[in-house]
């Protein structure tokens, strides 16, 4: 990608299978149309301290984006944009983030290939759901 190209920025608010909604951003390179393969993140941080901050510049600086990936960032569960109760490392964690990636596997814009990308609990909320067979995940 043309680091000057647009990118574009979907917030959803995807449902689990208690109720509870999760903040979730896809920010896909261009104008998204097209397959990508999709780096996963999950965060309970500041969201202006994390890939949702709202700078567009920043999302076209992104080494990711830049490579012909997409980003899948998911606020955890009871932090900003997300409800329910923050518990952390509490068995939601896994449960949510499986069913995140059930979500991510029917949608258009996914290619099949999976990346998950974290530091400290960032990456503990991704770990957590290495016991399950995940045959899309290629690297963490």
């Amino acid at each position: 990608m043309d680091p000057r190209q647009s990118v574009t920025i979907r917030d959803l608010m995807i449902p689990m299978s208690d109720g509870i909604k999760l903040f979730t951003r896809i920010v896909l390179p261009g104008d998204g149309s097209g397959r990508f393969p999709i780096v996963f993140m999950r965060t309970p941080y500041h969201r202006e301290t994390s890939i949702t901050d709202e700078s567009y510049r920043e999302y076209e600086k992104n080494p990711f984006l830049l490579h012909g990936f997409g980003i899948l960032l998911q606020h955890c569960r009871g932090r900003y944009g997300s409800e329910g109760e923050c518990v952390p490392y509490s068995p939601e964690e896994r449960r949510d983030g499986l069913e995140t990636l059930a979500w991510l596997r029917n949608q258009e814009f996914y290619n099949g290939e999976l990346y998950f990308s974290g530091t400290s609990y960032t990456a503990s909320v991704l770990m957590m759901m290495l016991n399950e067979e995940i045959p899309d995940l290629k690297a963490i």
